[in-house]
């Protein structure tokens, strides 16, 4: 298993540093797009259609899925939540 490694964060002066998580990097370029796909089929606005509130929320879902597409972390507990909202 893959552990944080640190890299240079060069949107600040000196020596500062951001950790960045390998084990969501290395299973995002793997897995997130089976995912994303997955989601968007199962949580998108159209299968809603009669219902507005859970329309607007699988519209708001969509949206989030579509910004967050090469994260599979994100792309989890945003299936987590549509889950939780939508079903």
């Amino acid at each position: 298993e893959a552990q944080g490694r640190f890299s240079k964060d060069k949107s600040e002066k000196g020596n500062s540093f951001k950790e960045i998580d390998l084990d969501n990097v290395i299973d995002s370029s793997f897995k997130s797009k089976e995912l994303y796909e997955q989601l968007v089929r199962q949580y998108h606005p159209d299968r809603y259609v009669g219902d507005d509130a859970k329309m607007a929320m699988a519209q708001e879902i969509a949206a989030q899925i579509g910004q967050n597409r090469y994260d599979i972390k994100k792309l989890r507990e945003l299936a987590e939540v549509a889950k939780r909202k939508l079903e």
